[in-house]
C-alpha cells in the first residue's frame, strides 16, 4: 500500500465515521440517557468532525449542521417535549 493509499483510506475511515448516518447512530445508540447527555454526544462528535477536518471554514460547519439537522431537530422537539411536560406539573 502506497503512502496516498494509506491516507486516502485513512480520509474515508474518519469520514465515515463522522458523518451523518454515523452520528446519529451514536446519538441514537445512548437514548436511554437524558437528554443532555444525547446533546453533548452531539455536539462532541460534531466537534471532533471540525477537528479531524481542520479545513473547515464557516462554509463547512453550515453544512455540518444543515447534514445533521435531522437530529438536531429530533433532540430540539423532544427537549421543548420535556419542558413542555415540565410546565404542566
Amino acid at each position: 500500500m502506497s503512502i496516498e493509499e494509506a491516507h486516502a483510506e485513512v480520509r474515508i475511515g474518519w469520514a465515515s465515521s463522522y458523518s451523518p448516518e454515523a452520528i446519529a447512530r451514536a446519538v441514537e445508540s445512548v437514548n436511554h440517557k437524558p437528554l443532555g447527555y444525547r446533546i453533548n454526544i452531539l455536539l462532541s462528535r460534531l466537534c471532533f468532525r471540525g477537528i479531524y477536518f481542520p479545513q473547515m471554514g464557516r462554509f463547512a460547519w453550515l453544512k455540518a449542521i444543515t447534514e445533521n439537522r435531522r437530529m438536531i431537530f429530533k433532540l430540539i422537539r423532544e427537549g421543548f417535549g420535556e419542558d413542555c411536560t415540565r410546565r404542566r406539573r
